[in-house]
């Protein structure tokens, strides 16, 4: 039983490990592919997911998704540093999701 248990937990806290990014942003996409996505390109390093140096969000017309499309497009047009943070989640296209913007 102990073993079942302690199976479970590794599996649980150990299937995802969040990134996080500081620095410049190299592009911002926005499709509309369902919920107003927008992927942002980060110039260094990769995110959680293999091989991908993109982050995305949807929703980006309301709520803090709408502030993270804000700060994300200063960032880029002043050239500012930003910190991501992902989720440790990667979707259908390998991408990281975004669960925090900051804006140095």
């Amino acid at each position: 039983m102990k073993k079942i248990l302690l199976l479970t937990l590794l599996s649980i806290t150990g299937s995802s490990v969040a990134s996080v990014y500081t620095g410049p942003i190299a592009e911002i996409q926005i499709n509309n592919v369902g919920n107003e996505r927008v992927s942002v390109r980060v110039p260094t390093g990769t995110t959680t997911c293999v091989n991908t140096e993109f982050y995305y969000f949807e929703n980006a017309n309301s709520g803090k998704e709408k502030l993270f499309l804000t700060l994300l497009l200063t960032a880029y047009a002043s050239n500012k540093t930003v910190t991501i943070h992902g989720s440790g989640l990667c979707d259908d296209h390998n991408v990281e999701s975004v669960t925090d913007v900051h804006l140095k």
